[in-house]
């Protein structure tokens, strides 16, 4: 992942991957926008979603269809080793 301090390699689903692409063009994105955008139905885009955002890659909570979500651009990882 290349917007950060340090080069990460992140091991990922396609979905996952599908989700994050969209944050290269956009700085925040609702459920709603995500899920057209991706055509991922709703469940397992919440799933990936919950995954991405107990990792830290993704800030923000799902309480509805309209719930910001924003790309943690300050993202550190502590496994990372130099």
């Amino acid at each position: 992942m290349s917007h950060f301090d340090r080069p990460y390699f992140v091991t990922m689903g396609t979905y996952q991957m599908a989700i994050l692409l969209l944050f290269n063009e956009y700085q925040q994105l609702t459920l709603n926008e995500i899920e057209e955008a991706t055509k991922i139905n709703t469940k397992e885009l919440e799933k990936q979603i919950v995954s991405l955002i107990e990792n830290k890659i993704l800030l923000g909570n799902i309480v509805s269809d309209t719930s910001q979500l924003f790309f943690n651009d300050i993202f550190v990882s502590f496994f990372f080793k130099e």
